[in-house]
């Protein structure tokens, strides 16, 4: 498997100008969640694959980066973006998948679906990154008002 690249475009999807715009999304949530990393990566699969399966394996097969530790990949948030089906799949780390429930990241997939079927790729991903930059202040103002209770 390949390393986990920030935005792994293997099924040239994205044009530079796609790729910066989606680099300056991820950036932004950055600022706000620096523990979070984003690995974004376009793939065109055979209609028999799983694309949450293939995301596990991917996450937990793919090679460290020069510099990326164990504890960084616990914090990892993989968006998968499958070009031939037109599907995707969130898998978290085990340190980032305590912060939204299945649910949550439905909801943000959901961003993908009108600009990605309008032929706008890389405007889904910005979509899907600004709505779980929401859903993450979200679950942190739930986790700080959870915290002053006790």
């Amino acid at each position: 498997p390949p390393p986990l690249l920030p935005i792994l475009d293997v099924a040239d999807l994205w044009d530079a100008k796609g790729q910066r715009k989606i680099e300056a999304e991820v950036k932004t949530f950055e600022k706000r969640f620096p523990q979070i990393r984003w690995r974004i990566c376009a793939v065109a699969l055979g209609s028999d694959v799983s694309l949450p399966l293939f995301g596990f394996w991917l996450m937990n097969v793919s090679p460290l980066l020069p510099g990326e530790s164990g504890e960084d990949r616990e914090w990892t948030v993989l968006l998968l973006v499958d070009s031939n089906s037109g599907k995707t799949s969130v898998t978290t780390g085990y340190r980032a998948e305590v912060w939204l429930s299945d649910e949550m990241w439905g909801n943000a997939l959901e961003e993908i679906l009108e600009p990605f079927s309008k032929g706008h790729p890389d405007k889904a991903v910005v979509l899907f990154l600004r709505k779980a930059k929401r859903l993450f202040e979200s679950a942190w103002r739930r986790s700080k008002k959870q915290l002053s209770a006790k």
